[in-house]
């Protein structure tokens, strides 16, 4: 997502799989003070991050663990999300739901 800085920049902000994130995009909307708390690497292109939280509305979005994971990730699953290995489908797990 393309967010604009009170100073004017243009930042590319990865939020995480939309499917994922669809619910915290739904609550965003132009003019909307945001907060943000990312990263970036040296290989990422200029002004391009990657959000570990979001702040806004006075609530605290974790998008990302300390580890930097995604807060959606499912530990020992080999990659799957809750529920596949059983064949229900998908869900996300956390703050993610």
């Amino acid at each position: 997502m393309l967010f604009r800085t009170a100073h004017g920049q243009t930042l590319n902000l990865h939020l995480g799989p939309l499917s994922a994130v669809d619910h915290v995009v739904d609550q965003l909307s132009i003019g909307v003070s945001l907060t943000v708390r990312a990263f970036r690497t040296d290989e990422m292109p200029e002004n391009a991050y990657v959000a570990k939280s979001l702040i806004f509305d006075h609530k605290v979005i974790h998008l990302r663990d300390d580890r930097l994971r995604p807060s959606c990730a499912v530990p020992g699953t080999g990659g799957k999300k809750r529920g596949q290995e059983t064949g229900q489908g998908t869900a996300r797990p956390g703050p993610c739901r």
